[in-house]
């Protein structure tokens, strides 16, 4: 997983690039026998995760799934991250150098393969 190349030519079209808010959600599959240690992701990676993304990253939450749509149900996703940026820019330039930790991190809390996913936040 190299995600500093996938964003190297990354171009992100926004109506005026200037004002275009990003959102980066990193959504955690809560997928059959896989696991997820919420413990070491709220007391260790999540601060971590804001501390190397710096002041860059304006706003950061995380939520841990209880269940689906109907009651008792699973969760589709075990934990939903979500950074917010002022610019694609800003989130570039504070996540790549960092990327490899980041991914480093993952083995000590799940054995999951996050998705990803980029927008712009509209209101």
């Amino acid at each position: 997983m190299c995600l500093s190349r996938a964003f190297k030519n990354y171009s992100f079209p926004p109506e005026n690039p200037d004002d275009a808010m990003i959102k980066v959600s990193v959504l955690y599959p809560n997928e059959e026998g896989k696991t997820f240690n919420i413990s070491y992701y709220r007391d260790k990676h999540f601060p971590l995760l804001k501390q190397w993304l710096g002041s860059s990253c304006i706003k950061a939450a995380f939520e841990h799934g209880h269940s689906g749509r109907a009651a008792g149900s699973k969760a589709i996703y075990i934990t939903m991250c979500h950074l917010y940026f002022n610019s694609m820019d800003d989130f570039i330039i504070s996540f790549i150098p960092h990327v490899r930790k980041i991914i480093y991190d993952l083995q000590h809390f799940t054995d999951t393969t996050p998705l990803f996913q980029i927008s712009e936040v509209v209101s």
